[in-house]
């Protein structure tokens, strides 16, 4: 069965490396009876494009050719099979969330000036005072701050929700920063957080290994006996 793009890529944004490469093509037959050969009939890949919600062309994806480098295609709703360029089999066989940009903020490193840190009733900021990095009046150690800010600067998610959350998720801590808001939301059965920006308004799942490269403490940031 090929995979229902509609909805997850109408509220996700596309992947823009992975819907580049589309047909460029060779008719190589036009006789239905032949169509099974190339695989092009009711055992191929179906790949349907909509825009906003309306399907706009569709095709299907049969085996590789025979040097590899190329696929064969059919339009639904022609008999000609084209030899196409490129291992399209294997680009439209990913799954649903390869397709989509796991980008949550992406912003140049050098323009963070201040982070905000929001943990329940305790607030404090990171932010460049006279040359260097301060939260308060304290000191930071340097690399684990180059390390934050370069995480920061393109955080990305490790998996998408396509389910309604109810109740809504139990917000702590939240980061603000370039403008944004980034909330965070622990759920202790798989170990993730449930993140949102306030940019988008669609939950997206991060692991802790990475959500626990952004959600620092001050202890973490300041330098000892400052």
């Amino acid at each position: 069965m090929a995979p229902d793009f509609r909805r997850p890529l109408s509220h996700y944004r596309a992947d823009q490396s992975n819907v580049t490469s589309l047909i460029h093509e060779s008719i190589v037959s036009n006789r239905p009876e032949k169509q099974s050969l190339f695989q092009v009939d009711s055992t191929g890949t179906v790949v349907r494009i909509f825009e906003k919600g309306a399907e706009k062309a569709s095709f299907v994806i049969g085996k590789a050719g025979s040097g590899y480098s190329e696929t064969y295609a059919r339009l639904t709703n022609s008999d000609d099979v084209a030899l196409v360029s490129g291992t399209m089999s294997s680009v439209f066989n990913r799954p649903v969330k390869e397709w989509r940009d796991r980008t949550i903020l992406t912003v140049p490193k050098e323009s963070i000036k201040e982070v905000t840190f929001l943990y329940g009733d305790t607030t404090f900021v990171l932010a460049f005072k006279d040359s260097t990095r301060m939260v308060g009046k304290d000191s930071t150690q340097d690399w684990v701050v180059n390390s934050l800010l370069s995480s920061l600067s393109n955080l990305q998610a490790d998996d998408f929700v396509d389910t309604l959350l109810s109740p809504i998720p139990n917000i702590s801590p939240q980061l603000s920063y370039g403008g944004t808001q980034i909330s965070f939301s622990y759920v202790k059965a798989g170990d993730t957080y449930l993140v949102r920006s306030s940019t988008l308004p669609q939950w997206v799942e991060m692991q802790s290994g990475r959500a626990h490269q952004v959600l620092k403490r001050k202890k973490d940031l300041v330098k000892s006996g400052t």
